[in-house]
């Protein structure tokens, strides 16, 4: 799992968005849940993006990942706050 996520991360910081959508699908993760949930270095992958210069794949996340959408969600039923850390 820790290498899917490496290469997840990885895959944002080389501003191509075809190689981010691949990696994605290819280790059967959303847009929604890396936005939400991965953390590359200490940063949420989408200011790690941002951060490397990657300003297309920083583009898809936020679009893919709805992270600019209000959603209503009922907590009692979300057990999972949990995010996932990587380093490398």
């Amino acid at each position: 799992m820790k290498s899917a996520l490496v290469d997840v991360c990885k895959a944002s910081i080389s501003n191509k968005t075809f190689l981010l959508t691949h990696k994605v699908k290819e280790y059967r993760l959303t847009y929604p849940t890396i936005a939400a949930k991965l953390v590359c270095n200490g940063q949420s992958v989408y200011n790690f993006a941002k951060d490397y210069g990657a300003d297309r794949t920083a583009a898809q996340i936020f679009e893919r990942g709805r992270m600019g959408v209000v959603t209503i969600q009922d907590i009692s039923m979300v057990p999972d706050n949990e995010r996932w850390y990587v380093s490398f």
